[in-house]
């Protein structure tokens, strides 16, 4: 055999490659790319199972967030309060222009109520606003006026606050427990309850007792008060001025020694936590 058709003859293992080279291409030109319905369903259903598992969870992660915001607001508002206390013979402020002794003595705008008394401790009125409800922070704006509860104050009494125009604080976030009236010759059924214009020498527990919470306020507090808390469970109670429970079931809740916790709503207002004089464990009493 000569030497030139050596080189042009095919091997059998030359000819085998070449249909399978062609096989190959016209399989692959023939191939669709395409998602099938049923294909594209199925993504769709994993994508909104996936969502419907996660998106609590984020949820739950920004409420989680806005609550550390709404602890530290009520750290530095607690502090503030034990400030004032100890500028002022150790003796924690007034609720509000009705908690005055005695009973007739005439009444002051008391902007802010007792929040506002501590102003000066904090000089800063961001610090009374939850991120979780925004909405209330035209309770704490000094300079929001209307008929019925944010009224305007004399020039004499602006000049006395800081300027401010109205006595804001109706339905403010951050409440103090502060719900004993034996200075207005009121009947008072829970005398112990409280911690306004108390010493702390009074407070035999400061570490498990109320000073500041996260209140409900107009959520579904009597008037829609948000100044002050008190033990009362009853939701059809004059004076039904509980903590909140928007975050998670509970809140924020500052103590007379300084430190900040969550407590549920639930567990604040249970039974064995009424302030009886003889119920030491209440954190709504000095006892």
């Amino acid at each position: 055999m000569s030497r030139l058709s050596i080189g042009v003859t095919s091997t059998p293992e030359s000819q085998r490659r070449e249909r399978i080279g062609k096989t190959r291409k016209g399989f692959n030109q023939g191939k669709c790319d395409a998602f099938t319905l049923i294909e594209l369903l199925v993504v769709i259903a994993i994508i909104a199972i996936l969502a419907a598992i996660l998106f609590p969870v984020f949820a739950q992660a920004r409420e989680k967030a806005r609550q550390a915001t709404c602890m530290s607001n009520l750290k530095q508002l607690g502090l503030a309060y034990i400030m004032y206390a100890q500028d002022f013979d150790e003796v924690f402020p007034r609720r509000d222009n009705g908690d005055t002794v005695p009973a007739k003595e005439p009444r002051d705008p008391t902007p802010g109520q007792s929040n506002g008394m501590v102003y000066p401790y904090l000089k800063n009125l961001g610090v009374l606003v939850c991120p979780t409800e925004s909405d209330r922070a035209i309770w704490v704006d000094p300079y929001h006026t209307d008929p019925f509860v944010s009224l305007p104050m004399s020039p004499e009494n602006q000049k006395q606050y800081y300027g401010w125009i109205s006595e804001w604080g109706w339905g403010q976030t951050y409440a103090y427990n502060g719900y004993n009236q034996t200075g207005n010759g009121v009947d008072v059924q829970y005398p112990s309850q409280g911690v306004n214009r108390r010493s702390l020498s009074a407070i035999n527990h400061p570490a498990n007792t109320i000073l500041l919470a996260h209140s409900l306020g107009a959520r579904g507090a009597f008037w829609g008060m948000g100044w002050f808390i008190q033990w009362e469970p009853d939701r059809n109670a004059a004076f039904y001025c509980p903590i909140t429970d928007v975050h998670n079931g509970g809140a924020p809740v500052a103590f007379c020694d300084g430190h900040v916790k969550f407590v549920r709503q639930s567990v604040a207002h249970a039974n064995d936590q009424e302030p009886r004089d003889d119920n030491p464990n209440s954190m709504w009493s000095i006892q």
